[in-house]
């Protein structure tokens, strides 16, 4: 089965306030998350601005932040639209189940955070 490659615009700015707030140069934050470190530089200097939604994961939990805080445009809150369901129940039909247990804890994760 192939397995569908989703990915998300990093806003390039927001990168860098939070990898500098976290008191990381940026070969120290790729070590951390596991990515190559050049990617972290195209990222800041807008070279690149896609990643894997597991990348922007990957440096999000590095950061100590969530992938909605690195994200050019934020999640749509409130009524979902149709094709962003239809995204995500594409993705989590092809992911396995090490990959969706990530997701459940991360779900359960931001209702605790925002519970009032």
């Amino acid at each position: 089965m192939t397995r569908s490659k989703s990915t998300t615009t990093v806003d390039r700015h927001k990168l860098k306030e939070l990898r500098e707030a976290a008191g990381l140069r940026q070969e120290d934050l790729a070590d951390i998350a596991g990515v190559d470190r050049g990617l972290i530089s195209k990222l800041e200097c807008g070279v690149r601005r896609s990643v894997t939604l597991n990348t922007a994961a990957a440096i999000a939990r590095a950061l100590g932040t969530t992938v909605d805080s690195l994200l050019d445009k934020p999640v749509v809150t409130g009524e979902p639209e149709r094709h962003l369901v239809e995204e995500i129940r594409a993705t989590l039909v092809d992911m396995d189940r090490e990959q969706l247990d990530r997701v459940l804890d991360y779900i359960r994760y931001q209702r605790r955070a925002n519970r009032p």
